[in-house]
């Protein structure tokens, strides 16, 4: 079961937030968690998990959590999934070897690792990447930084490039924010996780040609073809919002072996929906254990949420009508 209310940015969206934590709280320690959730299938959506806060403070607390944070879901995890709950990590970070992989591997859990191939081993930086290190340098405020990341989101990939090429950063500085390697996504294979398709250079499709749209899914597959031995039938789109995705590209993705791809759109899976635009919940920072869980049980609450909806909800679970 999905809550979600209009959300006031304009005044007391802190105060919505601690309601919604609130709420989380109530229904998770209260045993609710199993009588309101759902029976589909959960796609957990991470990017970074570090174990410095402040990657958090520079990289956006919506895609990070703490190597501390992370520990504590997955004990929770092995002891509540189904089998409904999966995994998913996009981009390619090197930190997920380094701290989300050995925590995994305690709590016997797997996940979908989807990379961006030309970010493997270095060889390029993903433009929030580049922006952020001109945040740390103190050379761009967060909102003009704001105002350049989105500009570069928008950009076809040529364009883009260009511009990262004028911002002239150097590699070294973005050594610590890097990628993984190949050899890391071997060992990644071995032990049972999936490696997915995220394209080669994470660009915004729907800017792009369908010339270069059959290259970067192309290119990807054949990049982990020779790699890894592997034939990918997984795929991440870049940025994931249904803006971003072309129309039709279900055909395109199934014309090179794809079966399976994951978009950013908040939600749950269901058997009778395409597995071409599967949904997932994004974990962040500012998530606690109780909407962690309520999440991988199919319940998200969420700033802003009624509370006569959930009570709505609730009641009609256990068969009252009002």
């Amino acid at each position: 079961m999905y809550f979600h209310a209009t959300r006031n940015y304009e005044k007391g969206h802190k105060k919505t937030d601690r309601m919604a934590n609130l709420l989380n709280w109530l229904v998770y320690y209260a045993g609710l968690s199993r009588l309101l959730g759902t029976h589909h299938q959960v796609y957990l959506l991470y990017h970074r998990v570090n174990n410095c806060e402040v990657v958090a403070r520079h990289y956006g607390k919506r895609r990070f959590v703490t190597d501390q944070q992370f520990e504590k879901q997955m004990r929770l995890l092995s002891k509540i999934n189904d089998g409904r709950v999966s995994i998913t990590f996009d981009d390619g970070y090197k930190d997920n070897f380094l701290y989300a992989y050995p925590i995994l591997k305690k709590y016997g859990q797997r996940a979908i690792f989807f990379i961006s191939s030309g970010f493997i081993d270095g060889n390029y930086f993903h433009a929030g990447d580049i922006v952020d290190c001109y945040i740390r340098k103190g050379a761009l405020t967060k909102k003009e930084a704001k105002k350049l990341r989105m500009t570069m989101r928008e950009l076809p990939l040529s364009q883009r490039n260009e511009l990262i090429g004028r911002l002239e950063i150097e590699a070294a500085e973005l050594s610590d924010d890097h990628a993984m390697t190949w050899a890391d996504l071997k060992r990644l294979l071995v032990e049972g996780h999936i490696i997915g398709n995220h394209t080669v250079n994470h660009p915004v499709l729907t800017r792009e040609s369908q010339q270069h749209l059959v290259y970067e899914i192309a290119k990807c597959n054949q990049d982990i073809r020779d790699h890894l031995g592997i034939e990918c039938r997984h795929f991440a789109y870049p940025y994931g919002r249904m803006k971003d995705i072309p129309p039709r590209i279900e055909t395109l993705l199934a014309d090179h072996g794809i079966e399976y791809a994951f978009t950013t759109v908040r939600g749950y899976y269901s058997d009778d929906e395409s597995p071409f635009f599967i949904r997932r919940m994004p974990i962040s920072y500012g998530d606690d254990l109780a909407a962690f869980a309520n999440r991988c049980y199919g319940v998200s609450i969420e700033r802003g949420v009624e509370r006569r909806t959930l009570v709505d909800t609730l009641l009609r679970r256990i068969g009252v009508r009002r």
